[in-house]
């Protein structure tokens, strides 16, 4: 119902548009004594420390995410060995950050499946493959990797320096492949460039429409 962000435009209770989090905490008074005598004290003014700022709303995020990273960590080390995907990409603001995707194979009761999560983003204040490599170094145990991939980038394919070539140095197990998405996103975007491609898938989505639009046909 909410389809909004934890934290919204205004930080004041029962203002419309405040958040997930405040949203929940004004839900919370109804079921809880401690808050239901806590909310009235600051809309009152008769307290300071309310402690449902900014910084404790970031502060509980990060609790969640360490809760939720340990969980995957440990299903991870249940697991042993996983492969990983990452992507870096400059946000709104410009700082370039990875996003690291982990896959492993979970066994129980003899039945296997595979896990993939998103693990998180790593900010790195340049593309250049030895800080990138760096960032792998503090976030994995490489040893127990045995796969790595990544987009077509030189500063991540790169067979002498790039960071697979430097994963390779120190793990040889973690084979590399490249990311079967990236090109054919590369391909597309070429094809884009043609005449006769735009008009064949043109004259294709046409017959497709006119067919589909009639059990008939």
């Amino acid at each position: 119902e909410r389809n909004m962000a934890f934290r919204g435009v205004s930080d004041k209770l029962y203002i419309h548009g405040n958040g997930n989090f405040l949203g929940e905490v004004q839900l919370l008074v109804k079921f809880n004594l401690i808050l239901a005598e806590h909310l009235p004290c600051i809309q009152n003014a008769e307290t300071v420390a309310h402690y449902l700022g900014p910084d404790n709303q970031n502060e509980l995020i990060s609790l969640i995410s360490d809760c939720i990273l340990k969980v995957i960590t440990n299903q991870e080390k249940a697991a042993k060995y996983y492969s990983i995907v990452l992507d870096c990409t400059p946000d709104i603001s410009h700082q370039e950050q990875i996003t690291m995707i982990i896959h492993f194979v979970e066994l129980q009761k003899g039945k296997t499946k595979i896990k993939e999560y998103f693990v998180r983003f790593l900010k790195v204040t340049d593309t250049n493959r030895a800080e990138l490599f760096e960032s792998f170094l503090e976030k994995l145990d490489l040893m127990d990797c045995r796969g790595q991939t990544y987009d077509n980038g030189s500063n991540m394919k790169g067979k002498h320096s790039g960071v697979q070539a430097r994963f390779l140095q120190k793990n040889p197990r973690a084979f590399y492949l490249h990311c079967m998405n990236h090109s054919l996103n590369l391909v597309c975007n070429a094809a884009s460039s043609s005449v006769t491609a735009v008009s064949f898938f043109g004259y294709f989505q046409c017959v497709f429409s006119f067919f589909a639009t009639s059990t008939s046909r």
